[in-house]
């Protein structure tokens, strides 16, 4: 039985043995990759003193490479630092449970390594403040750089525990993750009573955290549903049920009779995990009107369910795949016409690909705006706002009185 730990979450064991061959190992290859630079400017600079024609003669991206040959000597120099360093810490662990994760690990972010400085990444999160996690691999290539579990939490964080400070593998540590939130207590009172009633939000250290990247459509949030009174086997079965209940609240409010259509869409709100996921009903009628419900889970364990509404029509998804169709276009004429517009430069010849990224970056702003003007007339000539806010509003009066229809 593996020995366990008493953390702000709870009962936790250790689910990864900190390496110090892996880090050490890591550190002679960044103290290699240090010296690739000292070795180019050094011929560099015996080539620019003793040849009659130096091979920056004339070559303006040459001489901006060899710029940046002193930031990857610090760079890879710092992540060697660092390396070393960490192998030689101690106290380090990662630990999970039943309540929630306890971390303690030097933190080797980029800003720690132009500064050759190793702070301690120290914090408790329980699983209540997380959204979802998973395995992440970083790929150059198809060659792999990184490898990584990653905790995004209902804050709109993202924790990266990196796995080469462990002897286990990646698999390996998400596999004692998983096990280890079903673990029971040595002593199960003392773990109740040290655990306190209401909810906490154990911070993460600044250094340790990374805003999560995602756009979303703008939308109106109507209700939300807790579903942990539902069985986690259940919670998908029971979201279908949430969806038809949805359904004939909407077209009570937008019938068929007036020509409207109501369709569903299923998708992933979490790619890492293939057993959970969303719904969205589309409600429209023509070109301009109509609507899309979203039923989403709030995190990965579809603990809670969050039911949103915004405008969605038909021909903002037409203009969607035109812009797609016309910035594909572009990028073939930007290859096809790439030598041609390397000729017309002359000796400007190197600013090639910044005039073909330019070309591209107009074409599409181009042709989004164009299609926003007569979209935008449309809807002021043929759409009456009072209306369409009115029956908006009623769909969510209507959703609002799921409570009373549905059971458990």
């Amino acid at each position: 039985m593996q020995k366990q730990f008493q953390s702000h979450v709870g009962c936790v064991v250790d689910i990864a043995t900190p390496s110090k061959r892996k880090l050490r190992a890591l550190g002679i290859f960044w103290s290699l990759i240090a010296l690739l630079p000292l070795v180019l400017l050094n011929y560099v600079i015996f080539d620019a003193l003793s040849s009659d024609d130096p091979i920056l003669t004339g070559h303006r991206l040459a001489f901006l490479g060899l710029l940046l040959m002193p930031m990857i000597f610090w760079f890879a120099l710092g992540s060697a630092v660092q390396r070393f360093r960490a192998a030689s810490t101690q106290g380090r662990y990662f630990r999970s449970g039943p309540g929630g994760i306890s971390v303690c690990l030097p933190d080797d972010s980029a800003r720690g390594t132009w500064r050759f400085s190793l702070n301690s990444l120290k914090f408790d999160l329980a699983w209540d403040h997380v959204k979802t996690w998973y395995p992440f691999k970083d790929t150059i290539n198809g060659i792999v750089t990184e490898r990584a579990i990653i905790f995004e939490t209902i804050h709109d964080e993202k924790i990266k525990i990196k796995t080469f400070h462990f002897a286990e593998k990646q698999g390996q540590i998400v596999t004692s993750i998983t096990r280890s939130r079903s673990i029971v207590p040595e002593d199960a009172f003392e773990a109740r009573i040290e655990q306190p009633q209401q909810e906490q939000w154990f911070s993460v250290p600044r250094q340790g955290r990374e805003p999560s990247i995602g756009f979303k459509k703008k939308r109106d949030r109507v209700k939300e549903i807790d579903l942990r009174i539902v069985g986690r086997p259940q919670r998908p079965a029971y979201l279908e049920r949430v969806a038809d209940v949805v359904e004939a609240k909407i077209m009570s409010v937008c019938p068929r009779a007036n020509g409207f259509r109501c369709s569903r869409k299923r998708y992933r709100p979490f790619k890492e995990w293939k057993d959970v996921f969303g719904i969205r009903l589309f409600v429209r009628r023509g070109l301009l009107h109509g609507y899309e419900i979203q039923l989403e889970p709030n995190d990965s364990e579809s603990r809670r369910l969050t039911i949103s509404i915004c405008r969605s029509n038909l021909i903002t998804d037409i203009r969607r795949y035109i812009s797609m169709g016309i910035a594909g276009v572009s990028v073939v004429l930007c290859f096809r016409w790439f030598w041609t517009v390397e000729y017309w430069l002359g000796d400007f010849s190197d600013l090639a690909p910044l005039v073909g990224l330019a070309f591209f970056l107009a074409v599409v702003g181009i042709s989004t705006g164009l299609m926003e003007l007569p979209i935008r007339l449309f809807r002021l000539l043929l759409t009456n706002k009072q209306h369409d806010e009115a029956q908006k509003q009623g769909i969510k009066v209507r959703i609002q009185e799921l409570t009373t229809e549905l059971s458990v």
